[in-house]
């Protein structure tokens, strides 16, 4: 049933509500990327993805972009394992593989929030569950001083040859006013461990 107003101040009031609301509704929201261009400019890339994976992947092996869940028992695996606590997700990762169809190496490309932008990130791990190449693709430009002081960027050296644990023990070894080299190594560390259990659980 239609509603109606009898009184002509009250009919007044509720038109000019409408026309407010109409106006204030400003659009479709902003996307992440472009909230975070406003925020830390441009995302500065130092090293393509496919040429990183090159670096961490053996090459003339077949490569593949698989999505596969961590199971519930492969994260508490990692966790008493590695000494890393991770989710049990749906995670993204690519996995090479040789003519016999053996695993020879995992890797993993993916970007996390870095105060009001963002930093990506790429780790790759041999069959022993050793880094083969850790690097910084690209963060925001505003934050580019910050990685310059920290890390670094592109492939990061010493870190290849590394285990989960020995990349853990370099996460807690970055001071606390370090706020690059916190969530890089950190950041690294986990996907690293993520890794670890998703290769373990793809293996025959």
């Amino acid at each position: 049933m239609m509603t109606r107003f009898s009184n002509p101040s009250r009919r007044l009031l509720v038109g000019m509500a409408m026309v407010a609301s109409l106006f204030a509704w400003s659009g479709p929201a902003a996307s992440p990327a472009a909230a975070h261009e406003a925020h830390a400019g441009k995302m500065q890339t130092f090293l393509d993805t496919k040429l990183a994976l090159r670096q961490m992947l053996p090459a003339g092996d077949q490569v593949v972009r698989r999505k596969e869940a961590l199971s519930a028992a492969s994260a508490r695996w990692v966790k008493e394992a590695l000494g890393v606590a991770v989710d049990a997700d749906l995670y993204s990762f690519f996995l090479a593989k040789d003519a016999s169809g053996a695993v020879t190496g995992v890797a993993m490309v993916t970007e996390f929030e870095y105060r009001h932008g963002a930093v990506s990130l790429a780790l790759g791990l041999d069959p022993r569950g050793r880094v083969t190449q850790a690097a910084v693709l690209g963060i925001h430009e505003a934050y580019l001083p910050d990685l310059m002081r920290s890390t670094g960027k592109g492939i990061l050296p010493g870190l290849a040859g590394l285990d989960v644990a020995g990349l853990a023990a370099r996460a807690g070894a970055v001071n606390d006013d370090d706020q690059a080299g916190k969530v890089v190594m950190g950041r690294l560390r986990d996907m690293a461990a993520v890794l670890a259990g998703l290769d373990r659980q793809v293996r025959p």
